[in-house]
């Protein structure tokens, strides 16, 4: 009797020639299937570890924490914020979104169970990718739309307040803009009150409403650094829109100390000044727009030497507080230098010198600087800084020691005395201000005292600018606006390059500046951009139809060169996008590609008779790499897994779902939102090997066992006749290496055999058929038939599907292999014998003969 086997089983899934074609090693159907060894074997599914826990979308090292659509957690969880003599009580196991605020007079009790504290931040809602780079996180947020319940100009400002729909939390971040013929540009979001639900923005709204309204916004991308999720900020600064008002400082005294003759003869350029803001992590924003060239006579400064040794008076207004520089263009400097560092204080923060020698305690030499600093930093350290303003003017921070220029001590309280000598003592004073981790000082106000005057806070000019254009240092200003746009899409590090995209436009950052992004420094694409995914030290950048590479040194000379292909991804496909074994490997809907650095192949073009994506739902499609071993998922249905530990392109099928893939490559593993795959228990694999046909497809056959060679296997095996499943047999091997013969229970007529297998456990090193030419056979009259055997096996025969001998148990014996002799009934007639034997590791059929002649 015929015998056909298949023994290598590591080519995976191939469905899309006939199955009597398959290539040796491939499989019609291979699902849950380990293919990195040459037998069959289980894939692992998912399973959780208690040390290392699975979270959600991202993981921040920085911060070792999971980062969901909700924040720093996996839920949206409840606020507690206790207020008016409040009292709650716990008595569940309960978490809580960070901070939780138990006012004096309110109690919170936890009963039983325990209370978790979950820091969230603010956004994550609209996140669309993540982006960890020396310990900072970068998240880029699409554009979205939330109801507000109302639109009311409130606030001793009149600033726009905005109720919205308490489902619409987890979208806001401050400096989101809020878009609609109810708002003027540029208008903000300042502040977000979750407590009462409601957002704050800079302006006023130009209409109001108390009714429901749907509104949109574009939002802005963020940062957390050094790992503090407490706090997160907008990537890059806002530019300035100060307001300048120049004027010249005048006085009775002759200037001839620190200003004289500061202002060249020739003056051949005009003074022009801009600022720039820094935030709190040290970076600065692009430059203003520059004050009018027109609001000082140029002529008038340089006609005498009296004017050129006259301060200006810079007075800025319309900046919020905060961290500044201010730069000038002007005199004999044809490019903006950096002037000074400046600090913008509250509307409540006030400096006043008094008279010399005036108030009580006050020693007669001395200016008592007054300070209130309601609304500045906690440990501000104030001084005063004073240049003399005429050749025999000077000062000192004690009673002695009088010079032309000086800085008192740094102090944290809130006077500062400045000591001047009898006599006139005209003098430039500054009121500086440093922060705790800066080590910038910054002007907050300056003023002129003239013969010991008082100087209030009102009569203190935001700068007093003297300073000779070939003294300042060239420090230039961005020029040009270093904020990204707005509804960032795909947020990408490649080669200390940060990369995102909006629509047909590339944005890019300068070399290792996230907050930097030049506004010339963009790419444009003919057609949207899809996806952006990375191949060692190249951006790869997905349309629909087109792939491109992006590579460069510096961001204003990026070039773009398209890949040979027509196969992007259409719009939401992005998540499938992994880098993996030196390549690429994206799915749209033509099937999964793997891009290698010079071309695109179509690793399930050849494989597969048709391709369908996971989830008929895009954004439901995610994939992930680890360990040479590409998954594509949803969450539901069959999944894809590409094995490439060995070189070659392997596909199967998985049952796994997930709705989040993220690998870490500190634990080398590769992470749902809920588990982590590959530590699980045996997934249970269905395998079916090609068609059997003894090189004859068209030949009648019949078929009359199955073989198995497997090693401690568990499962079931299914003849396949004719491309249709029969009767399934279970099957468990506790031994090694054991072969099993699968008996039918009555000869299957087909023209071609393959068997299916289905197992949780082991591993199958062969499968096989048996079968019969029924063009051998011709009606017969049996007289017996001899069986030789090992151990106790029983059998029965049937002839033409008739049972002619019962089933019998083959008895013991002493030695290797039996021999039994068993008799037909008289007049047995028929044309196929069938001998079905009932075997275990011990007990087996070695072979068996008729005894039989043609009538």
């Amino acid at each position: 009797m015929p015998i056909e086997l298949q023994n290598n089983f590591t080519g995976g899934l191939n469905n899309r020639y006939p199955a009597h074609l398959i290539p040796d090693g491939f499989n019609s159907t291979a699902q849950n299937v380990d293919l990195s060894y040459r037998d069959l074997r289980s894939d692992k599914g998912t399973g959780t570890d208690s040390f290392d826990p699975a979270g959600s979308r991202f993981f921040y090292e920085a911060a070792s924490s999971w980062i969901g659509s909700t924040g720093f957690s996996s839920a949206q969880f409840s606020e507690i914020n206790l207020t008016n003599n409040a009292n709650q009580t716990i008595s569940t196991n309960t978490t809580a979104s960070d901070p939780v605020t138990v006012n004096i007079g309110s109690t919170l009790t936890v009963s039983s169970g325990a209370l978790s504290v979950e820091s969230q931040g603010d956004g994550f809602e609209v996140a669309n990718s993540f982006v960890e780079y020396a310990d900072d996180l970068y998240v880029s947020r699409s554009g979205y739309s939330f109801t507000a319940n109302s639109i009311a100009n409130t606030g001793t400002n009149g600033v726009c307040e905005i109720v919205y729909l308490s489902s619409d939390v987890g979208k806001f971040h401050i400096g989101d803009e809020i878009v609609g013929l109810q708002f003027s540009n540029l208008s903000l979001i300042t502040d977000i009150n979750k407590a009462t639900g409601e957002i704050t923005l800079n302006k006023a709204a130009l209409s109001t409403t108390s009714s429901p309204t749907n509104l949109q916004a574009n939002a802005t991308a963020v940062r957390y650094m050094d790992g503090n999720i407490s706090t997160s900020l907008v990537i890059g600064v806002d530019i300035p829109t100060p307001s300048f008002n120049i004027s010249k400082q005048t006085g009775g005294a002759t200037f001839d100390g620190y200003s004289t003759k500061w202002i060249s003869s020739s003056f051949p350029i005009p003074f022009q000044y801009g600022v720039s803001a820094i935030d709190d992590t040290g970076i600065e924003s692009g430059l203003s727009e520059s004050s009018d060239q027109g609001a000082i006579n140029i002529l008038d400064l340089s006609a005498s030497v009296a004017n050129r040794s006259a301060p200006l008076k810079i007075n800025i207004s319309g900046l919020s507080q905060g961290k500044y520089f201010i730069y000038r263009i002007g005199d004999t400097s044809a490019v903006y230098k950096l002037l000074e560092y400046l600090y913008q204080t509250s509307s409540s923060t006030t400096f006043d010198f008094g008279a010399r020698g005036s108030g009580s305690g006050v020693p007669a030499t001395a200016q008592r600087l007054t300070i209130v600093d309601t609304g500045m930093p906690t440990g501000t350290q104030y001084a005063v800084r004073w240049y003399a303003a005429t050749g025999t003017s000077s000062a000192s921070a004690s009673a002695g020691d009088y010079t032309p220029t000086g800085t008192t001590a740094f102090t944290t309280g809130s006077t500062i005395d400045l000591h001047t000598q009898v006599g006139t003592h005209d003098l430039f004073v500054e009121v500086i201000v440093k922060f705790d981790g800066d080590d910038r000082e910054y002007v907050a106000g300056a003023g002129y005292i003239e013969n010991g005057a008082a100087l209030v806070n009102t009569s203190l000019d935001t700068y007093l600018d003297y300073r000779n254009a070939q003294t300042l240092a060239l420090f230039s200003p961005f020029t040009q606006s270093n904020q990204p746009p707005r509804n960032l899409k795909f947020l990408t590090e490649v080669n200390n390059f940060f990369f995102a995209s909006v629509d047909k436009r590339l944005y890019i950052s300068r070399s290792g500046q996230a907050n930097v992004w030049p506004i010339d420094a963009f790419i444009d694409f003919d057609a949207k951009i899809t996806g952006l995914g990375r191949r060692g030290s190249e951006l790869i950048v997905f349309t629909q139809f087109a792939l491109f590479r992006v590579f460069g040194n510096a961001f204003d000379s990026m070039r773009k060169v398209e890949i040979p292909t027509r196969e992007g991804i259409p719009d939401n496909l992005h998540l499938t996008i992994s880098e993996v074994k030196g390549g690429l490997i994206y799915a749209n809907l033509n099937g999964i590609h793997y891009y290698d650095g010079s071309s695109v192949q179509q690793l399930t073009r050849n494989l597969l008779e048709t391709f369908t994506l996971p989830s008929g739902n895009y954004s439901s499609n995610v994939a992930g790499s680890y360990d040479d071993q590409y998954f594509l998922l949803a969450d539901a249905g069959l999944g894809y897994k590409i094995d490439m530990r060995d070189g070659s392109f392997k596909l199967s099928r998985t049952t796994l779902n997930a709705s989040n893939l993220f690998y870490r490559g500190a634990t080398n593993k590769l992470y749902t939102s809920d588990s982590i795959i590959g530590i699980g228990s045996n997934l249970e694999y269905t395998v079916q090997t090609r068609d059997f046909t003894g090189g004859q497809i068209n030949s009648s056959k019949l078929l009359s066992a199955l073989t198995i060679n497997a090693d401690s296997f568990t499962g079931s095996v299914t003849p396949v006749v004719d491309g249709v499943d029969q009767t399934s047999e279970t099957v468990s091997f506790t031994n090694q290496n054991l072969n099993r013969k699968v008996y039918v229970s009555n000869p299957l007529p087909g023209e071609k055999f393959a068997v299916k297998i289905v197992s949780t456990a082991g591993e199958l090193n062969e499968v096989g058929v048996e079968y019969l030419d029924p063009s051998q056979n011709s009606l017969s009259r049996f007289d017996s038939i001899t069986i030789k055997y090992t151990g106790t096996p029983s059998f029965s025969v049937k002839i033409d599907d008739t049972e002619k001998i019962a089933s019998t148990t083959l008895p013991s014996f002493t030695g290797d292999v039996a021999e039994k002799t068993y008799y037909f009934p008289a007049m047995t007639e028929g044309t196929v014998p069938h001998l079905i034997g009932v075997e275990t590791e011990t007990n087996k059929i070695v072979s068996y003969s008729y005894e039989s002649e043609r009538v």
